[in-house]
């Protein structure tokens, strides 16, 4: 059986194979993406927090 033949049969029938590692990949990558948006904005609620607590224990109503 020649190379090509070999990587032809490989590519048929490994198919599903790839698909399903894709999608797991995909789903890594949103959870990647998602954990990261998070990082990059929670910071701003919390020190908003923060500066609240500081103000409400500088200035008690």
């Amino acid at each position: 059986m020649s190379l090509l033949n070999s990587l032809q049969a490989n590519t048929v029938t490994s198919t599903p194979q790839l698909l399903s590692d894709l999608h797991r990949l995909g789903r890594r990558q949103r959870v990647r993406a998602g954990w990261r948006w998070l990082q990059r904005t929670l910071w701003m609620a919390a020190t908003a927090g923060l500066l609240i607590q500081l103000a409400g224990r500088r200035w008690p109503l």
